[in-house]
């Protein structure tokens, strides 16, 4: 069994730790990135018993939510559009014009918050569903990537 951090031949048993959320057989170096699991903890279906898990190749996506690209351009523009100044527009979300100057000026970004109240009381959309798929992959030869091929630990 290899290390799913860096990539080492464990001899004996791995660890079960989890880093970043994502629960992980390790060695007992690379255990200390992360919290230890109790014993049985992410061993599997059955418990660490039974056959192995094959690795496959896989591809999920995942949706993202980001901003539309020229966030200012589309609230001014929706703002004119809907007939208001920025006076009005600040009295109807409960925003300071300062806020409002800012947005459409470009120096700030609207919270997904405000973004929706935006995109409510004008009738425009400044948030975009983009799908990222996720494809998993084997560096060849029959080994599998790990976290080691991708980054270096310092040693201290």
């Amino acid at each position: 069994m290899r290390c799913e951090v860096c990539g080492k031949e464990v001899r004996g048993k791995t660890v079960h730790v989890k880093i970043e959320g994502t629960v992980m057989k390790t060695c007992p170096g690379c255990a200390r990135f992360g919290t230890r699991l109790p014993p049985g903890v992410g061993e599997g279906r059955a418990g660490g018993r039974g056959r192995p898990r094959k690795s496959i190749p896989y591809s999920r996506e995942e949706k993202v939510i980001e901003f539309v690209e020229d966030v200012d351009r589309v609230i001014r523009e929706g703002r004119e559009a809907a007939g208001l100044t920025r006076e009005e527009l600040g009295r109807k979300l409960n925003e300071k014009v300062s806020v409002i100057n800012r947005l459409e000026s470009g120096r700030m970004v609207p919270d997904k918050k405000l973004a929706k109240k935006l995109e409510k009381a004008l009738g425009i959309r400044l948030l975009t569903e983009v799908k990222e798929e996720k494809v998993g992959f084997s560096a060849g030869l029959g080994k599998e990537m790990t976290l080691g091929d991708f980054i270096k630990v310092k040693k201290r």
